[in-house]
């Protein structure tokens, strides 16, 4: 009897075990999306949230008052454009990342409303991270632009920090080229894979906040 026991209570431990699996896999049988609902009640799946990475803001002050010479202050903001994977989908080329699902904004302030915002971004150079500072205005161009950390060496630094280069940005929007040797200028070969991934970047955060501004999640003023 003993053996018998024992292969009863076995074969019981594996049923028990063999349901609770199928249970799991049935909670969820239509693959629908598990997040957290956002502020406006849109979804946002948990691959799909900002990663843990966020590129801070180093020297907010500074570059606030170089950027926007008259502003007061700036606050911070997240806007969620996970319902708009469609037309992010069709602006960006390829389907949304995480990280393209939502952008942190730094909202600059002034007496008379706000004229614009700062994104700070990290985008992954030749030599490892680069920190991107771009400053847009409310009607989605570029007034300035900066590479507040790097690891590359002198030379192509050089070429990614000086003012001509970066000066090139400058009025762009969402739908300007942003082409090396076209609207924004070539750099030296060794340069040539950081800047192309800086000038992606700097493309990809203009059609964010254009998907934004054109939205009911828009850029407050």
């Amino acid at each position: 009897m003993k053996p018998l026991l024992i292969l009863s209570l076995l074969a019981a431990i594996a049923g028990s075990a063999i349901f609770a699996c199928i249970s799991g896999r049935s909670a969820n049988p239509q693959g629908i999306e598990v997040g957290r609902l956002s502020s406006d009640h849109s979804l946002i799946r948990h691959d799909q949230q900002p990663s843990a990475g966020l590129c801070p803001w180093r020297n907010p002050e500074a570059d606030r008052r170089r950027f926007f010479p008259a502003s007061t202050s700036s606050r911070d903001e997240t806007l969620i454009l996970s319902r708009h994977r469609l037309e992010l989908q069709r602006r960006l080329g390829h389907a949304p990342t995480g990280d393209e699902s939502a952008i942190i904004v730094h909202r600059i302030l002034a007496q008379q409303g706000s004229p614009g915002v700062v994104v700070t971004r990290r985008v992954r150079g030749e030599n490892g991270l680069i920190e991107l500072v771009l400053a847009v205005d409310a009607k989605g161009r570029v007034t300035g632009a900066k590479v507040q950390r790097h690891r590359e060496p002198e030379a192509t630094a050089r070429a990614l920090q000086s003012e001509s280069w970066l000066g090139a940005m400058d009025g762009k929007d969402s739908c300007s080229a942003w082409s090396l040797g076209q609207d924004i200028p070539d750099v030296p070969a060794e340069a040539r894979l950081s800047a192309e991934a800086i000038v992606k970047e700097a493309k990809t955060v203009l059609i964010l906040l254009d998907v934004a501004l054109h939205s009911d999640s828009a850029l407050p003023h």
